[in-house]
């Protein structure tokens, strides 16, 4: 039961199609009869994933301690595309690779990562974590570790399950049903898995504290939200509005609904977009899985083979749902306009909440992998392994409520016709006023809304050949020398096809450029084994591991026809001078092929969230003369503050990228005493850990950009040239906004936040992280009690984060994220890099019945962003507590088990620089206390 944190310590297992008596575990291909590992690896079992109520492989990677910063999942309702990604070290999904029985999942996007919301939980015999780097062994995407997900294959008979799951507040159910059924027979086995998943919505209005979008005035909390309000905030022409510019400057104003009358925009105007959008995503996974092996050889002149094959099926249904859309790119309402109460040229900023469903977005993909091979044993001991794997990944989204640039031009009389003419030339029923409220009728709305449908594909193909073996006899005093050598050809493809209309031009926001290309490898790789000593004196074990792997990449896209090569290797030692105290250590290089997003990702602009460094700068003691000068050269007020506090970014491609490259190293120690009765099932484990990734494929964050620019001197910062301006007109051709009035329009939209800040992707960036991994297991001795034999267990991980350093640029100010809540590189939102997290699992077992305590701990972090004038700065620490009895009829095989998930309802903390929820969703339980019940039968 017990949540293996140190392999090498006397515990592993062998992987698929291994033979009993030879040990495959991840991190290496050379087979071993001991049970050891000299890299740290953790190992969860069914039993444990059962424990922690594990539903999907998101709620897994919330869980591991190693694991902070930003990953998408089912709390990210704007941007995750119904996937979730698992994110080891903090170094982006991206960085990590998964895989399922030793091999390569299809990827689900063009960024090449998993989606593990496509594999069942059910279906997991344990999942197999390598904390360290392994490019030698795996190739490309392996620079953070590994997550391999060993399949059952010990099933005799059939196990069906049903559970259902519901939030204290009634809402979020999750119906969960599941069958596998398996038998082993003379020569081989087979195993088969369905699995239904059903997750239903949370929306943030059904929380008090992620209600209303939080805006903080004079250190107090009102309910404000978006400055694209309802009805529409009004923004001065400069000189082309002298009337309504001498009234209100620089800053919006509004048509107050009760008086007709114009005012000043508060804060309290803004648009409370939380009460139409999901906190919890729905989801609706439907899974199939079948896998089987026969010998079809035995012969002592030919030795032994294994034919397998392989096949995995996934449908997923997924939707997220923001509010309505709005004139984000702030167009001008001319004057004659006849419902224009200004009588001059504005802008406007209106959100269309007339609308129900606002913007509305989902997913049908389907996803399947398919595997045969052949494994077997030569009569000279030699092993070996052949398979050719193929997988198709389609995703065909909707995304209603986008508008459409040129209709939107027409009901709002800017359209070239009605400048050209000084009057509306638009019919009279689809003219809309958007400065007042239930203005828009269907009409208007079915007119100038479009649909959005666009298609995602992606497959993989790849051959790999693996021969392992001793060297017949020729030794060293440790025993016999082990090797591994292969070869793998890998075939991906990619393409993200947008609908007519995009390619036209006909939405806003929205590129109509594919993205399509390909990536073909050709990779060697070869490892051996040195046992230098065993079992003597002061050297129970004491080896060495050598590995190395040559990588050729050929890469085609649109206009790109290139290749590069990667060389990678690593060093691993072990050494136990006793049988109870194990040292280890390793150093490797690493690389990252960019993947086909990367490459060939066409320009798109995206909201993000960032702390503005001209808030209230006339009143922050700690603003440089610089920082001062500068928000007064852009025309801002002291007391400066925005009503929208997302910035116009632009995101996209680079076919010139090249491969990133990495070094890393680990030293540990495992310690399993014995001779003491009580401690005998005891194991302690401490790893640190220390990543560096250089030319690392990434753009700068709005943050380190904004800050960078603004506190130097005349906006003299290299990195001021990428704030492009709201003039900018990459993406679709046309400029992103309207321009704030005076000499900040230059790097300012309308409403006053940065626009146009370029994000696109380069060899640009470092990432540096250490700390320390501690992990202790423990089954105590057996006891009766409830006329059963019992056993306690428990088992703890911590990490400590010691450094997470971040270089956006060579040369450039290196930013330290541990203890701290910062935008994170991958998802481009707030995420926190807690300095310590931990998981522990206190347990009593029987033969039929069990309870179980899961404590799950995520450490404070403040604000790398951090302003004085902000109410919070800083997430305190949670710690979360869930709880879990079963019970199992034995004689009937019918198994019970009832359980709640944050028990005491932990509210996630409230920090201002929030992208959404007014807290870190990424990081934090959003849904509060689940209850959740299992029956499962096994015949």
């Amino acid at each position: 039961m017990a949540l293996t944190t140190a392999l090498g310590g006397g515990v592993a297992f062998a992987q698929d199609g291994a033979s009993e008596d030879r040990i495959i575990v991840t991190g290496s291909r050379i087979g071993r009869s001991e049970l050891t590992s000299v890299s740290p690896i953790t190992v969860v079992s069914q039993d444990d994933l059962n424990v922690q109520a594990v539903r999907t492989l998101e709620d897994f990677a919330d869980q591991i301690t190693f694991a902070p910063g930003g990953e998408t999942s089912s709390r990210m309702n704007n941007g995750s595309g119904g996937q979730a990604t698992i994110s080891l070290r903090g170094l982006g999904p991206q960085r990590t690779l998964v895989l399922v029985n030793g091999r390569r999942t299809t990827p689900a996007n063009t960024g090449g990562t998993a989606d593990l919301n496509l594999i069942p939980v059910s279906l997991i015999g344990r999942v197999e974590v390598l904390r360290d780097g392994a490019s030698t062994v795996y190739g490309s995407d392996a620079i953070a570790g590994v997550v391999n997900i060993i399949t059952r294959d010990d099933v005799e008979g059939f196990e069906a399950f049903g559970q259902y799951d519901v939030t204290g507040e009634g809402d979020g159910q999750i119906y969960r049903y599941g069958l596998t059924f398996g038998r082993s027979f003379d020569g081989g086995r087979f195993t088969a898995n369905l699995e239904y998943f059903d997750r239903g919505t949370i929306m943030q209005g059904d929380r008090p504290f992620s209600a209303c979008p939080w805006t903080e005035v004079g250190g107090q909390l009102i309910c404000g939200g978006s400055g694209t309000s309802y009805p529409g905030q009004i923004f001065g022409n400069g000189a082309a509005s002298p009337n309504f510019t001498a009234q209100f400057g620089t800053a919006g104003a509004i048509l107050d609904p009760a008086t007709g009358v114009l005012r000043a925009f508060t804060p309290a105007d803004g648009y409370n977009f939380a009460a139409v959008s999901y906190m919890v995503t729905p989801q609706e996974v439907f899974s199939g899985f079948f896998d089987a092996e026969y010998d079809v050889l035995n012969s002592d002149r030919f030795g032994q083979a294994t034919a397998y094959g392989e096949f995995m099926f996934a449908q997923r249904s997924s939707q997220q749902q923001l509010a309505p859309v709005g004139t984000f790119w702030f167009p001008l309402v001319p004057a004659f306009h006849p419902n224009n109460p200004t009588g001059e040229g504005v802008f406007v900023a209106r959100r269309l909440a007339e609308l129900e469903s606002g913007r509305f977005s989902t997913q049908d993909a389907t996803s399947w992998r398919s595997i045969f091979g052949l494994e077997g044993m030569l009569p000279a001991g030699i092993f070996w392994d052949t398979s050719l794997s193929y997988g198709r990944y389609v995703d065909a989204q909707v995304v209603d409520g986008q508008a459409n640039p040129v209709r939107a031009a027409q009901v709002l009389c800017n359209d070239p016709a009605s400048l050209a003419a000084g009057s509306c030339q638009t019919p009279a029923n689809l003219i809309w006023d958007p400065f007042r409220t239930d203005t828009l009728t269907d009409a208007i709305a079915n007119y100038m809304l479009v649909r959005h449908s666009p298609v995602s594909r992606q497959t993989r193909l790849s051959f790999q050949a693996n021969l392992s073996g001793d060297l017949g006899g020729l030794q060293l005093p440790g025993g016999e020398i082990g090797w591994a050598v292969g070869y793998e050809r890998r075939r991906d493809t990619g393409e993200f096809i947008p609908d007519g209309a995009a390619q036209i031009g006909q939405i806003f926001f929205v590129s109509g450029n594919a993205t399509q290309g390909e990536t073909t490898s050709q990779e060697f790789y070869g490892e051996v084994r040195l046992p230098i000593l065993s079992g003597v004196e002061f050297a129970e074990i004491l080896a060495v591991e050598l590995s190395a792997r040559s990588s050729n990449y050929d890469v085609t896209g649109t206009g790109v026809n290139s290749s590069f090569d990667a060389n990678t290797y690593a060093i691993k030692a072990e050494w136990a001078p006793n049988d109870q105290v194990r040292l280890r250590g390793s150093f490797s290089t690493g690389f990252r092929a960019p993947s086909i997003g990367e490459l060939f990702a066409p320009q798109a602009q995206s909201a993000v969230q960032y702390t503005d460094p001209c808030t209230n700068y006339g009143t922050n003691a700690s603003a440089s003369a610089a920082l001062v000068a500068n928000c007064q050269a852009d025309g801002l007020p002291g007391n400066f503050t925005l009503t929208s506090t997302q910035a116009s970014g632009v995101v996209g491609g680079n076919p010139n990228l090249t491969p990133e490259e990495s070094e890393g190293y680990t030293f540990g120690v495992v310690f399993t005493p014995s001779g003491t009765p009580i401690l005998e099932d005891f194991t302690f484990s401490a790893d640190y850990f220390s990543f560096e990734i250089t030319q690392a494929v990434g753009s700068a964050d709005v943050n380190t950009i904004a800050n960078s620019c603004y506190n130097s001197p005349n906006f003299s910062d290299p990195l001021c040239a990428l704030i492009a301006g709201p003039g900018y007109s990459g993406v679709g051709g046309t400029p992103l906004a309207a321009p704030f009035p005076g000499p900040g329009g230059a790097r300012r939209s309308a409403v006053g936040v940065l626009a146009g800040v370029l994000l696109t992707n380069a060899n640009l960036s470092t990432y540096e992280t250490s700390g320390v991994d501690v992990g202790i297991d423990y089954s105590g001795p057996t006891f009766d009690i409830f006329e059963s034999t019992a056993q306690f267990v428990a088992g703890l991980d911590i990490t400590y984060l010691e450094s997470f350093a971040y270089q956006v640029l060579p040369g450039g100010a290196v930013s330290e994220y541990a203890g701290r809540f910062a935008q994170d590189p991958f998802t481009t939102t707030p995420a926190a890099f807690p300095e310590i997290t931990a998981l522990l699992r206190l347990g009593v077992v029987s033969d039929n019945w069990q309870f179980n305590y899961v404590g799950r701990y995520i450490d404070e972090v403040t604000d790398f962003s951090s302003n004085p004038a902000n109410v919070s700065n800083t997430a305190e620490r949670v710690f979360y507590h869930d709880v879990q009895a079963a019970y199992d009829f034995v004689d009937s095989g019918v198994g019970l088990t009832f359980g709640v998930r944050n028990l005491a309802n932990e509210t996630p903390p409230y920090v201002t620089n929030n992208d959404d929820m007014n807290t870190l969703n990424q990081t934090y339980d959003t849904a509060g206390r689940y209850f959740y019940g299992r029956v499962t039968i096994r015949r």
